[in-house]
Parts: structure tokens; sequence; C-alpha cells
């Protein structure tokens, strides 16, 4: 019995006792109050549930309403007309708009105009099928922007009335849609680089079957169309070394630049590089072949004219290389003649030469007796034009082995100070007949040079001759010696209050065989080689010269030359250019000294100034006589020209050295060679010391005491 029936029963019980009271007993009201008590509970337990599953209802709506709102697609609902009759809120927020702004609008509105037609045929096609329906379609924004969405639309009719509702999703794809176009732009851009490209491109089957093919290789191929040519079985089928080439790409699975002969559509072949490699799957199964050809026919024409080139080019270079050999040797000979014309006029000049220094010398010193005041001022002038003259020869010998490349310079530890000094006094003489004054000062700065001290006196006295020279009478000369600490030089400034010169003519001064005043009435004598051979011998040592002139004022040349410092001090400093003026103790008279000399002149004065010193002099004529002699008198030492007719000098100094009787006496090379390696080559033949002519008589009784003791 139901609740209500219950209910019924009760109230109608009740009526009939209200007008019998007497009828309802004690027991039936019970029974009735216990019935109602138990159908009362009933009901309040079906209200508890009702409240809970109302509860229940409540939530899940509030989680459908959640749902629906943030859903991430956006939703809504239309009419059969299009009108929204409800939205969520990703919808609005996909436009821009308020939710209750969409509400009773048209979906019409929010449309790209040019896409609304696409809405009408999205809902028709609905409409007629009844049936889930896509499309992809244009929305505005309200601030007038664009997006790609794709609408999916369902409907559904009331059964009751047969009203239909449309469910539309709506799902922004812009970023979809611009990445399909980014990759369609790609591919597109891919494609036509991959078409336009100078080689061809195919992929094809494991069995041959061409896949795909570029543009370049149907242009290649002599095809019409890409279509044309994938219909051939296969890419490899007219290409020569075919069964090679797959057997290497079965092998390696990479074939690189195999040259293949390829025919055309129509017949004709031409050279290609084919490079091909297997793509495999993820099992290591083959799946297709990509390749490129290349056509090669230029390259290898170009490369069978470069090979014929390289051959003319080999006989023209063999050709070349013939001429330039014997060019070579031309140059070597002319080379070789050179040295030998200067060895030649060095022995030429420096013979006679020898004579005249050696005879002033010997009148000068009264060897043949006294001579009177005018006598020995003849002499002394002799004297000096000789000297004059050997620093003339002996200039045009230095540069010439410069310019050889075989000047070898023996630096070491000097006391530039001192070379200064001893180069003033090497002009001393000709500053006093001018009356020119030649003083010197130091910052005393720099103390030692490593340098060769022979240049550096060459240098110095080169540039106190032009000084005193280019100085008029009672002028004054100056040598300055610096330290330039910053630069790590030595400046040595040679100061003149001379003639000077013009500045255009200062690019002139430093080149050989040049002279300033080259006139045929020039007032200076001189060949224009001091100041060449200053500034190369300064460029040996690392230096540089510098000068700086003004005319009638008078000019400054510097010499910087490096300098370190904490150099050890040698203990004393050679002077080979001064003339060794005082008096020799001679602990050997009488011994035998035997001459080897061809020229009259020579041997008389070399006899006349030994004799002087009590030597007994023997004189032999040529090298095999000189032997023949020192074996009979077993001399004290030997004087050994080098030039000489028969047997030369260094010939017989080499076979008495090798004789054990003469092989321990003294030789000395008395020689009028002057060149490049003509001392090693008189050192090494034997002799103990190397003289070159003209030598003074006091320097060779000097060597000649030095042996003997």
């Amino acid at each position: 019995m139901t609740k209500f029936q219950i209910r019924q029963q009760a109230e109608e019980i009740l009526r009939n006792r209200s007008e019998d009271s007497t009828s309802l007993s004690l027991l039936d009201t019970q029974h009735l109050l216990h019935e109602l008590q138990v159908h009362q509970i009933e009901l309040e337990m079906q209200n508890d549930e009702l409240r809970k599953k109302n509860e229940e209802y409540l939530t899940l709506h509030k989680k459908y309403v959640e749902l629906y709102d943030f859903a991430p697609s956006g939703y809504c609902t239309l009419d059969q007309k299009g009108q929204i009759l409800k939205a969520n809120l990703t919808f609005a927020k996909q436009l821009g708009v308020e939710r209750n702004y969409l509400i009773n609008t048209l979906f019409y509105h929010y449309l790209v105009k040019e896409e609304r037609d696409l809405l009408y045929l999205h809902l028709k096609k609905l409409f007629q099928t009844e049936v889930q329906t896509n499309c992809e379609i244009r929305l505005v924004k309200q601030n007038g922007c664009q997006f790609h969405a794709h609408l999916e639309s369902i409907i559904v009719r009331n059964s009751v009335d047969n009203i239909s509702v449309i469910y539309t999703s709506i799902m922004d794809i812009t970023e979809q849609k611009q990445t399909e176009q980014a990759l369609q732009a790609s591919e597109a851009k891919y494609r036509s680089l991959v078409d336009n490209l100078n080689v061809g491109i195919f992929r094809s089957s494991v069995a041959g079957k061409i896949l795909s093919v570029n543009r370049a290789l149907v242009r290649m191929l002599g095809f019409d169309s890409a279509e044309e040519l994938m219909q051939l079985p296969a890419i490899l089928r007219y290409a020569t070394h075919r069964e090679e080439l797959l057997a290497k790409l079965r092998e390696q699975g990479e074939v690189k630049k195999f040259e293949v002969e390829v025919l055309r559509k129509d017949g004709s072949a031409f050279f290609a590089s084919m490079s091909s490699i297997l793509k495999y799957d993820e099992e290591g199964n083959p799946l297709f072949m990509d390749g490129v050809i290349e056509d090669i026919t230029k390259r290898r024409q170009i490369e069978a004219e470069l090979a014929e080139e390289r051959a003319t080019l080999a006989k023209k270079v063999e050709k070349r290389t013939a001429e330039l050999s014997q060019a070579n040797a031309e140059l070597a000979r002319a080379a070789r003649l050179k040295n030998e014309f200067f060895a030649n006029m060095s022995h030429e000049l420096r013979t006679p030469l020898n004579t005249i220094l050696s005879m002033s010398e010997l009148l000068s010193d009264g060897i043949y007796g006294e001579v009177n005041a005018e006598q020995l001022k003849a002499a002394v002038y002799i004297e000096d034009g000789g000297h004059h003259l050997l620093s003339l020869i002996t200039d045009i010998l230095d540069l010439s082995k410069i310019e050889a490349g075989k000047m070898e310079l023996h630096p070491e530890n000097i006391i530039i100070e001192n070379v200064c000094h001893a180069s003033m006094q090497m002009v001393k003489q000709i500053a006093m007949k001018k009356q020119v004054s030649v003083l010197f000062a130091s910052n005393g700065d720099v103390k030692t040079i490593f340098a060769d001290e022979r240049a550096i006196k060459q240098i110095l006295v080169n540039l106190l001759n032009n000084a005193v020279k280019f100085t008029p009478r009672k002028g004054k000369v100056a040598l300055e010696l610096q330290g330039d600490k910053i630069n790590r030089m030595a400046n040595i400034n040679v100061i003149d209050t001379g003639i000077g010169i013009e500045e255009h003519e200062l690019d002139k001064l430093f080149k050989p065989f040049v002279q300033i005043d080259s006139s045929l009435n020039r007032q200076h004598e001189g060949t224009g080689l001091g100041l060449a051979l200053v500034y190369k011998l300064a460029k040996l040592h690392g230096g540089s010269v510098q000068v700086k002139s003004k005319i009638g004022k008078g000019s400054t040349f510097t010499v910087s030359l490096p300098w370190q410092d904490n150099e050890k001090i040698p203990s004393r400093s050679d002077n080979d250019y001064v003339t060794i003026k005082k008096d020799i103790k001679v602990r050997n008279k009488g011994a035998i000294v035997l001459m080897a000399e061809d020229n009259e002149a020579n041997i008389v004065s070399v006899q006349s100034g030994l004799k002087a010193y009590g030597y007994n002099v023997i004189v032999t004529r040529d090298g095999i006589e000189a032997i023949e002699r020192a074996k009979e008198i077993k001399p004290a030492i030997i004087l050994m020209d080098i030039q000489m007719p028969g047997m030369d000098g260094l010939e017989a100094i080499k076979q008495i050295r090798a004789d054990e009787q003469l092989a321990k006496i003294p030789i000395i090379a008395l020689t009028a060679l002057a060149m490049p390696g003509d001392q090693k080559c008189c050192l090494d033949a034997g002799a103990n010391v190397y003289l070159s002519k003209p030598a003074n008589i006091k320097r060779l009784v000097g060597e000649i005491e030095t042996l003997l003791a």
C-alpha cells in the first residue's frame, strides 16, 4: 500500500468515527497511529534521499557548466535561423566579447564576409543529412583580427514540438594553419631549390622503379616531363657499369661520385658522376634508394684541356728551365769573372803600392841614409798619397764583398770610446793641415757595444774624413757619442761646419759611385764609395745612418748601432789601421828570412827594410825555387807571395807543410790578394799569418819577431 493510499484510509476512518465516536476502538486507534508513524518515518527517509539526489544533481550541473564554459573549444547552441541561443565563455573569449553580448545574435555576423557562404553550405548539409558536419572557416574578433576555426555541428530535434537546435563546437586552428602554411612554403622552397639545381636528383624503389625526380634530371635526360621519365622501368637501365654500381651499393649501402656514361632519351650519351645511398627501415630492410646525377661532360673536357695545357706548360717550363740554367751559368761565370777581375785589380794595384809605401817608409826612417827636410817632406807626401790610394782600394774591395754577400763580420764587445779616439787619430794629420779642430764628446752612457771593431773604425774614419774634407780652414768637426736608452741604440754623431748639402741631393749620398759634385771642376776628391760603404756596414750591424744638413751651415751624420747593457769590458782595443810607430826591439838579428816574390820592386823594398833591422834575406822568385831553397838553408821564417809564375804560393805552402823537415817553419803569406776568402785560403793552406800588401815594414818586423819568439 502506498503512502497516499494509507493516508486516504486513515482520513476515511477518522471521518466515520467522528460521526460515530463509539465505533473506533482503542485498539484500532493505536494500530492506526502505529501505521501513521511508520509511514511518517518512511516519508522522512524518502525526503532525505531526495535532498541528496538534488545536491548531487546541483554538483554535477555545476561541473557541467564549468566544463562547458571553460572547455578548450568554443561551444554554442543555434536555432534553425543561425541565431545564438547559448554560448560558453571560451567562444566569447575567442571573439573577444562578453558572453551576454552573443546571446540572440546571428552567428553569421562573426564570419569573414568572403566565407559567409561556407556557413550556409555547412548548415544546409547539416539539415539535409542530420549527421555531424565539419568545415573550416575564418571568424572575425571584435577588434577586427581574424582567426581560423574548425566547426563541428550536430542537429537535435525536440520530439514534442519537432523544433531543431544546432550544437556547434568552434576550435581555434590558427597556429595549426600557420604551421601548415610554413610547411607548404618550406616544401615549395625546397622543391624549387631541388628542381633548379644543376644536378639531377631521383628516388627509386629497391627494384629500381623511379618514384620521384627533379626537373634538372628531366632536362638532363631530355624528357618532356617528370611523369614521362618516371615511366621508365629503372633509372640505371641506361647507365654503363650498372652492375658494378649496384654491387657496390648493396655491399656498402652508399656510393660516392661513381662515374658512368648515361643515355639521353634521344640516344645520345654523356658522362655523369653518380652518388647513391640506400635507405633502410627499422628492421634493416632496404626501403628505397636516393641518388644524385651530375653531368661532368664539361668537367671532363676541361680536365682534358688542362692536361693538355699542363703538358704544354711542362714543355715550356722545361725549356725555360734550360734557358734559366744557361742564364744562371752565365751569371755565375760573370760573377766569377767579376771576382777574378777584382782580385787581379787588387793584386795589380797593391803590388806597386806596396813598393811605394815601403820605399817611402824606408826613406822617412833614414834606412838609405840621411835625408834633408825637403826630401823628408817629399817622402811624407808620397806615403800620404799611398795611404789615400790604399783606403780607396780598400773601400772598393769591401763594397764588392758586401754586394757579393761575402762580407764577414767578427763582432765582439768593444770599448766604443777607444774606437772613437783611434778613428780621430787617423784623420788627425789631414785635419791639422787644414787647421780644422776635431773634438770628441760623450754623455758616458755607452761603454761597450757588440760589433766588428774594424768595420766601426771604417765607418767613423770615412765620416770623419768627409767632415774634414768638406769643412773650410779653421772650421770645426765634432764626434759625439750618446746613448738612446728608450730605443737601446748607441748614436754616434759626426758634426761639421762645412759647406752643407742640398736637400734634394740627400737621397744620392749613400749610392755607390755617385758624387754630389761630379763636375769636371769639382773642388773635392773622392770616388763616391765612402758613404755607400758606411751605409752598408751600418745595415750589416742592424743599425742605420741618417743625415741632416743646411747649405753653408754644415752637416750632421748619425750612425745608430744596437746597444746592450752589462757587456763584458774587453781588456784591450786593437787598432788595425794605425801604423806601428814605436821602435821595435829585434831579438833575432841575423835570422835567415826566405822571401818568395816575383816583383822586383817589392823585392827591393822588403829586402832593404828587413836588412835594415838585421835580418839575412834570401830571395826566390817562384814556388818551386822557394821549396828547393827551404830544403837547403832551413830558414828561420818564410815570406810567401801567392801569385807567382810556375807554382803559386798556396801550393808551395802545402808542399812545405807536407815535408816533415820543413813543416814547422813559420810562414807569413805576404800577398796583394785581398778579396773575400783570400785570408782563409792562405791560412787553410798552412800559413801562420796573412798580411795583405802593401804591408808596413814595422808591422812585418813585428809579426816576424812574434813568430820567432
